[in-house]
């Protein structure tokens, strides 16, 4: 683990699970962060971590996240574990700088508040779940930025944070109130600016208790394979899909309706708000996203309103 031995955490806990929207990743300081495919302005995005895997659905939050998918070590979902601390689940974060801590520090700390009261509390037996939300500190129980203006490394990653760490972003690129983030902990060793997180100015303590659902490994109900059996998806409702349709024709004459609305690399490409809502979710080694095992029933209260 690249951190030294004079790190420490604060036990800074995590609840809801409301929808809504998209950001776009975001550089600074001349720092040289992994390129996201670009995010639209819809109901809510998914970034893929930079390694190229994600960590979708959900087990009841006993650890985290889900690992009913079956990919793992394949670059396929792998869920958060006691990496930090035995018997937690810790789920540290950072921010970039003091600037983007200020923007949100209350706002990330309400909602993983959220978390935990839904939860039924801090991780312990009685609460049945053994998460925690965490900002890394030092030992003055000062805040660690995850740059380091003095790094030697390119990325200017500070040293003393571990990869495994959700760097949290003020993205003033984005819509004021949108937001958007990885997904789980990733499939890999780790790297810098592995896991992100990008918060508008006015994203709400809702959407981002809701990004850390994503974070945590949560996805939409709406993206299984089996949800047309339920509801009926008419993606031209969306607002954004006659933008999006003539962005992809001017790129693509022959790009179809039905390719925009069900084909997550398509729909991520014209930055279409439907790539919340293919069957198809996210990426990995596998070119057409990965797909939802259905081991519970589908539940029509647990998606977006179309």
């Amino acid at each position: 683990m690249n951190t030294s031995s004079t790190v420490r955490m604060t036990t800074r806990m995590s609840l809801i699970y409301l929808p809504i929207f998209a950001a776009a990743a975001m550089q600074v300081l001349g720092v040289v962060v992994p390129q996201q495919p670009p995010i639209f302005s819809g109901p809510c995005a998914v970034l893929p971590p930079s390694n190229k895997t994600e960590t979708p659905s959900y087990d009841g939050v006993k650890s985290g996240a889900s690992s009913i998918w079956g990919h793992e070590g394949s670059g396929g979902p792998k869920k958060w574990t006691d990496l930090y601390v035995k018997g937690l689940t810790v789920i540290p974060y950072c921010f970039p700088t003091e600037e983007h801590r200020k923007a949100n520090i209350a706002k990330v700390e309400a909602a993983t508040e959220l978390w935990i009261t839904a939860l039924g509390g801090k991780a312990s037996e009685a609460s049945g779940h053994k998460i925690m939300f965490s900002e890394w500190i030092d030992p003055r129980k000062k805040p660690m930025y995850c740059i380091d203006v003095n790094s030697p490394v390119d990325s200017k990653w500070n040293m003393a944070v571990p990869y495994k760490t959700v760097a949290i972003w003020k993205d003033d690129r984005a819509g004021k109130r949108a937001a958007s983030s990885t997904v789980g902990m990733g499939d890999s060793p780790g790297k810098p600016w592995d896991l992100d997180m990008w918060l508008g100015e006015e994203a709400s303590v809702q959407t981002i208790a809701h990004e850390f659902g994503h974070v945590m490994g949560m996805m939409h109900e709406q993206q299984r394979s089996d949800r047309d059996t339920y509801v009926r998806y008419d993606c031209m409702k969306l607002t954004d899909y006659s933008t999006a349709l003539a962005r992809a024709r001017e790129s693509d004459p022959s790009v179809t309706t039905a390719e925009l609305c069900n084909d997550v690399n398509i729909a991520a490409k014209y930055e279409f708000s439907g790539r919340s809502f293919t069957k198809s979710v996210l990426y990995g080694k596998s070119n057409d996203g990965w797909m939802l095992n259905l081991d519970t029933p589908y539940d029509v209260n647990r998606h977006y309103a179309l």
